[in-house]
């Protein structure tokens, strides 16, 4: 969790921390400070559209990175938007056998010809 806010987010980052947002549908904003190094870490793995699990509070969220604003002179990250992604499952119905047409490369009355 953050308690700096405003300009002086500043001195968290003299001291290696990123401020950042975890935000999620159903949930409120929170406030939080990552650690530079561990966030480069991740974030050149897993990009934006990799789930990874964030801490906070000794409790796992999972999470997309939404957003990360850059210092235009430096290139370096200034702070960091979390995406919290529900843990439920998501049922999922194939209508009218969409997925084979797609796999066999016939889609709107198309056809995809591959060399052999």
């Amino acid at each position: 969790m953050r308690a700096v806010t405003g300009k002086a987010v500043s001195q968290l980052r003299e001291k290696g921390l990123i401020p950042a947002v975890m935000y999620g549908k159903g949930q409120k904003p929170l406030s939080l400070e990552v650690p530079e190094q561990a966030f480069l870490k991740v974030f050149r793995v897993a990009g934006e559209s990799t789930l990874i699990d964030l801490a906070v509070d000794g409790k796992k969220h999972k999470v997309l990175v939404q957003d990360v604003a850059r210092d235009p002179l430096s290139d370096k990250i200034i702070h960091a938007d979390f995406h919290g992604v529900a843990d439920r499952k998501i049922a999922h119905q194939d209508p009218a056998g969409v997925h084979r047409r797609i796999q066999s490369g016939q889609e709107f009355g198309r056809r995809i010809d591959q060399e052999r």
